[in-house]
């Protein structure tokens, strides 16, 4: 069984390095071939499990694709008819809710919606709605180190996004579960860390502030409020050991004569099940449901089912169900933890094993196994997840759910109330306690670029670190981290330049490097409560390895091209800032035409800045090594061009303005820089229509090749004296067969 559950979810993993999906053809094909391997090739019968795997996932994706927005209604207002699929998310920009459209004049497909004005306030899952909705295809911001929002559509197989104008509801429902969300939101509203006893019990994410997030972040402590085999498993562990006390308290027979250790199971999974309903039936919620079933078979029918069969059957059934779960970091963290944890107590079975966090053994084989996919994935490592888990899992696990899960079962008494606010009070105790190990300096570190080699290596090191007492040498083996802990960071050498212009929807962001220093011009756009920065431009520096910003721009102070200022302050080092309005922004000064500047033989020099008397007046830059030259130019308009025109404007590379707007890019000034590439920060679909296809041929008109992050991702160059590489298109060189194939 072991071969055949790891060779399926091999085949599985394979299907995922696809760059495309090829013809369904070859899922009828494979169907046969794989049989036949397994008939009649008894040495390679276990490779058919891996075709099936393969099979399999490449059905599930092909099945997702066939439901998707048709062409011809992206970026229309069109009427659909279908049913809100999730608890709607409330803020006070609007609310936002996943909408399944089943209207017999559409393709069946789920839209994330956002209803931004006079948003109903009765809006709740599975009610039915007739919408005039403005959609476009689900697109993700794709640049180096950050993470897929694409995957993560696709995972959950949702295939457009919108805004919805008006709405009529046409059949009410009274869903279960958003009752009781809506009842215990109610009830628990003036209690502390009131949305993480939501999540504990519901699943329901939505209401944990962002500090609070933060804080689990740093500690690394996110699992807590993930309902997974920690809350699953103290579950039914916790009513198994009340059932059996009481039957042996009540003694007797019962009138079915049903064995009281199988009715103690059946019972304790039904509570289980129950409560994996409430928290939506997650990844880490299915894994935990068919272990615990499986553990409680072995009671019922009397049989010791080893923890290494447990573990496949969870995984071979979580992957049966749905074979993208792979694509979850979750999924990967939440195995290999249970993993160490059976490795570690072999000779107990899961719901014991589950309820044993205390040991603080156990935490430090947790930290180890998973530093070197947390380095991997995230690129960062909670030092201190080891003191913050050892207090935080048992308070939360032994003292904050019990009272939670009381409380809720006696929630109409005034003694449920007492339980509640008891729990929320614990959990407040710790989340002030995680919130004080998060102020420490080396709480979290941040590791760029991980290597396979050094991934290698690292697993090797965790694995001899983790073998019994008495090893000679084995703390040797913590030299095999070295690689993963000090990587090798690529620079530019000498007189070369690294030039990278994200994608960040409607706004720009753009990084240069030299040999030993950094310069950001401006810092991507901020929408209502969401800080661009925070997913693109700030992931994408630490990845690179970069720790302290020379030199910040901020072209002017529009929200597209200033809204990530402060959370650049609060996460790097800045030695000084320029802006056109310095007023706005702490500790800056003007940008002033004229200002120059040299760093490892890399010539900087501000062409304009200071001028108030223009609209959309910025800081334009140009920089200059030997031969080549990138001009960066944020928002001017034809005014502002004019007077540039009188400058050395010529250069290489070009930053349209004003993101390809009809008020932009004269014929003038683009006659006078004479691009070889002019480069868009534009957003994909984006209200203003930019970059306007007028403009776009005005540039090619001279023989300029244009590039767009809408369609292309980041963008990036390798610049010295005498060359430019050609441009590297982020969304073209890492591809899969999940992300959108724009065209341009």
């Amino acid at each position: 069984m072991y071969q055949f559950v790891l060779m399926w979810t091999v085949g599985i993993i394979a299907c995922q390095f696809l760059e495309g999906l090829p013809s369904v053809h070859w899922f009828f094909l494979g169907i046969p071939c794989s049989v036949l391997i397994f008939l009649k090739n008894k040495p390679l019968k276990v490779l058919s499990a891996g075709i099936l795997g393969f099979l399999w996932a490449f059905w599930t994706a092909h099945n997702i694709t066939n439901h998707d927005l048709p062409d011809a209604l992206e970026n229309q207002l069109v009427t659909l008819e279908g049913r809100v699929a999730d608890i709607p998310q409330s803020t006070k920009y609007g609310t936002r809710f996943e909408f399944e459209i089943d209207d017999p004049n559409y393709p069946h497909f789920t839209a994330y919606l956002n209803w931004r004005k006079e948003a109903p306030n009765n809006l709740q899952t599975n009610q039915r709605w007739k919408l005039q909705v403005r959609l476009k295809k689900t697109h993700g911001l794709r640049n180096e180190n950050t993470f897929d929002q694409e995957q993560w559509f696709f995972q959950h197989r949702i295939r457009a996004q919108g805004s919805v104008k008006t709405g009529k509801l046409l059949e009410t429902s009274n869903n279960l579960r958003f009752q009781i969300y809506q009842l215990f939101k109610e009830k628990t509203a003036d209690f502390p860390r009131s949305g993480i006893l939501i999540a504990l019990i519901l699943g329901v994410k939505q209401d944990i502030s962002h500090q609070e997030w933060t804080i689990l972040r740093s500690t690394g402590t996110t699992h807590l409020i993930s309902v997974s085999g920690l809350h699953l498993s103290f579950m039914a562990f916790f009513v198994f050991v009340i059932l059996n006390f009481s039957m042996k308290l009540l003694g007797g027979k019962w009138l079915l004569k049903i064995p009281a250790q199988t009715l103690n199971a059946l019972l304790s999974f039904v509570v289980v099940v129950i409560y994996a309903w409430l928290a939506g039936f997650s990844i880490p919620t299915q894994r935990a449901l068919i272990m615990i079933g499986v553990v409680f078979l072995g009671i019922i029918f009397r049989r010791k089912v080893a923890n290494g069969q447990v573990l496949s059957l969870a995984l071979f059934f979580v992957l049966l169900y749905d074979p993208l779960a792979v694509l979850s970091i979750g999924f990967w963290l939440s195995f290999i933890a249970i993993a160490i944890l059976f490795w570690i107590n072999n000779q107990q079975s899961f719901l014991i094993i589950s309820n044993k966090f205390i040991n603080i053994h156990t935490h430090w084989a947790i930290f180890l196994v998973l530093t070197p996919p947390l380095l991997l994935f995230f690129g960062q490592l909670p030092l201190l997840s080891i003191p913050a888990n050892l207090i935080a899992v048992n308070a939360v696990g032994f003292l904050s759910m019990p009272l939670l899960f009381l409380g809720s079962l006696l929630s109409w008494l005034e003694i449920g109330n007492y339980l509640l606010f008891a729990s929320a009070y614990i959990l407040d105790i710790t989340m002030r306690y995680l919130e004080w190990i998060a102020t420490l300096d080396i709480s979290l570190i941040y590791i760029p670029n991980l290597s396979i080699s050094a991934l290698i290596l690292a697993s090797v090191g965790v694995f001899l670190l983790l073998l019994p007492r008495g090893m000679i040498g084995k703390w040797v083996t913590i030299g095999l981290f070295l690689p993963a802990f000090f990587p090798h960071i690529d620079k530019p050498k000498k007189g070369d330049i690294k030039f990278d212009l994200l994608e960040v929807g409607q706004g720009l962001s753009a990084v240069i490097q030299t040999e030993h220093h950094v310069l950001v011009y401006d810092t991507a756009p901020a929408y209502e409560e969401k800080v661009i920065a925070e997913s693109t431009l700030i992931p994408f520096l630490r990845g690179k390895g970069i720790k302290e910003i020379s030199r910040l721009i901020i072209s002017h102070h529009h929200f597209d091209h200033a809204g990530g200022v402060s959370a650049l302050q609060e996460a790097f080092q800045i030695g000084d800032i320029l802006s056109s309005e310095p007023q706005k922004t702490m500790g800056a000064s003007y940008c002033k035409s004229g200002q120059q500047w040299e760093w490892d033989n890399v010539q900087f020099e501000m062409l304009a800045g200071e001028e108030k008397q223009y609209k959309n007046n910025s800081c334009v830059l140009k920089i200059t090594t030997g031969n080549s030259s990138i001009l960066l130019t944020g928002d001017i308009e034809k005014e502002q061009e004019f007077r540039l025109v009188q400058q050395n404007v010529k250069a290489d590379i070009l930053i349209a303005p004003h993101h390809g707007s009809k008020t932009s890019s004269s014929q003038r000034f683009v006659e006078a820089v004479k691009p070889r590439y002019a480069l868009f920060s534009a957003g994909y679909r984006n209200n203003y229509k930019h970059p306007r296809p007028e403009i776009i041929a005005r540039y090619q008109a001279i023989g300029t090749q244009t590039l767009n992050t809408a369609t292309s991702g980041a963008i990036s160059f390798q610049l010295t004296p005498n060359n430019i590489s050609e441009p590297q298109r982020f969304r073209e060189t890492h591809r899969r067969y999940w992300h959108r194939q724009i065209v341009e």
